[in-house]
């Protein structure tokens, strides 16, 4: 049986045995629906008393043409998590979620779309493509020395130059709730740069998100170059949300640092896995992660609008590739 929910608190509490991040569980999806509402509901379908799989489901405007930088603004129903994040927004195991889907699909009303899923699913009548891929590093390391001992000659004298450029900035990580309106610009400033525009979060998200997240700001001299947010949870750190000062990013190449930063964060605090989410992945890749393919799919109820999909599938779906690094003196 397929049921609908229209609240988080009312998911049976088998559904964060199914979670694979901390993002799809059931506090975390109660958080969103206080600070990032855009109508969520929630499917779950049982096999007799057992959960099996579920799915989270938002409304929103968004660019239907993103990756192809073409404005395209129009209200969809999204399966996701409303909080620009890699993590999908299905639950279960692949044939369990294919059989949920098959029924969502023809529920919502309107242009859907299924964001981040690890793999294309059996489900009649939609379109898959390729959309942003994540990108992790989870090379086995024991600190962030180590991580420097192991990169190659070019790359590690890159890390010196970055570190050149950061000399004199201090970087302070503590709770989320100092984050302030001038970080909120530095984040927006990021988002309208961006050229894979997807959805922007409200201000309110950022000072009130759950213990475990936490801020790190970087001034030189008093002044914000930039900030980023981390999930530190069991193994895992997340890198989650970043703003930049624009007008000195390219003088203290303060991307590229605070990326240094994370990596730092992470390996230090004895994570294993650091998820360095889904943008930049040129960048990301020269520091040593790895790509992590993701996949969306997209629906309509009219047969007209499934076969406009189909045929306009290379300008809806991700297409840009990115090479491998070969950043380690022994790849693994």
């Amino acid at each position: 049986m397929i049921y609908r929910e229209q609240h988080a608190a009312a998911l049976s509490e088998q559904w964060d045995t199914l979670a694979v991040s901390y993002f799809q569980t059931r506090e975390f999806l109660s958080y969103l629906e206080k600070y990032n509402p855009c109508r969520q509901r929630y499917y779950q379908l049982f096999r007799g008393d057992r959960l099996v799989a579920g799915a989270c489901v938002y409304s929103l405007s968004l660019s239907l043409l993103t990756f192809s930088s073409i404005p395209s603004p129009l209200g969809m129903q999204i399966v996701g998590v409303p909080c620009s994040q890699s993590s999908p927004g299905v639950v279960g195991a692949p044939a369990a979620a294919a059989l949920l889907l098959e029924d969502l699909v023809r529920q919502e009303r309107g242009l859907l779309i299924g964001l981040n899923l690890d793999r294309p699913l059996p489900v009649s009548d939609v379109q898959w493509g390729r959309t942003l891929p994540a990108v992790v590093l989870d090379r086995t390391l024991s600190g962030f020395d180590d991580y420097a001992r192991q990169l190659r000659s070019s790359y590690r004298r890159r890390l010196q130059r970055l570190d050149h450029a950061w000399e004199g900035v201090v970087s302070e990580r503590g709770p989320c709730s100092r984050f302030d309106r001038q970080m909120y610009g530095q984040y927006l400033d990021v988002f309208a740069a961006s050229d894979a525009k997807l959805e922007k979060l409200p201000y309110e998200v950022f000072p009130n998100l759950p213990a475990g997240f936490s801020l790190t700001t970087h001034r030189l001299d008093g002044k914000l170059l930039g900030w980023h947010i981390g999930l530190a949870r069991g193994d895992e750190y997340v890198f989650f949300l970043v703003g930049l000062d624009q007008a000195t990013k390219i003088q203290y190449h303060t991307h590229a640092n605070v990326l240094s930063c994370v990596i730092r964060e992470g390996l230090d605090g004895g994570a294993r896995r650091i998820d360095l989410g889904q943008t930049a992945e040129v960048a990301k890749t020269r520091a040593g992660g790895r790509l992590v393919e993701k996949h969306l799919f997209a629906y309509h109820r009219l047969a007209l609008f499934r076969f406009a999909l189909d045929k306009a599938r290379s300008v809806l779906e991700y297409g840009h590739r990115v090479p491998d690094a070969h950043v380690f003196r022994q790849e693994s």
